[in-house]
């Protein structure tokens, strides 16, 4: 039995149990005359729940038996999407730790590269020196070999 069956009755046989009390009270006017006793204000104030009760049951039966409202495929649906959105999130989050490693090896990357940098510009500073004490030992030598006849 599906939920709206169930609903439907559940709902039917409240409606029939209600008519049957209801058919067996005595009527207000009758009431009026005579003393109302504990038992039968109860027994009204539990009419009164039952009805408001079996007007919620139509609500949601209307709800249920609509027939632009079809609750199975939208929730398999939902389903669906639920599912998408939870591989969405998986592949973010292991987007996020490459994302997290390789933060970290463009981080030693660069110190790498500022520490071979530092000595890159050492060694340019030596070569600059070794040039222009080259330049100077040439000229000298250029001197020298004007200067004494050396060849």
């Amino acid at each position: 039995m599906g939920w709206v069956s169930l609903l439907e009755d559940k709902l039917e046989r409240l409606n029939s149990d209600l008519d049957q009390i209801r058919r067996t009270r005595p009527t207000r006017e009758r009431r009026k005359n005579h003393s109302v006793s504990e038992a039968e204000r109860h027994l009204d104030a539990l009419i009164r729940v039952c009805e408001m009760f079996m007007r919620d049951i139509r609500k949601h039966l209307e709800l249920a038996t609509d027939p632009e409202v079809d609750l199975a495929d939208e929730y398999l649906e939902q389903r669906k999407e639920n599912q998408i959105l939870r591989d969405r999130v998986r592949i973010l989050d292991d987007t996020q730790t490459k994302v997290s490693d390789l933060s970290s090896q463009v981080a030693k990357l660069r110190k790498d590269f500022d520490t071979a940098n530092g000595k890159a510009g050492k060694h340019y500073a030596e070569l600059e020196e070794c040039r222009r004490r080259y330049k100077h030992l040439e000229k000298e030598h250029v001197r020298l070999k004007r200067g004494k006849g050396l060849r």
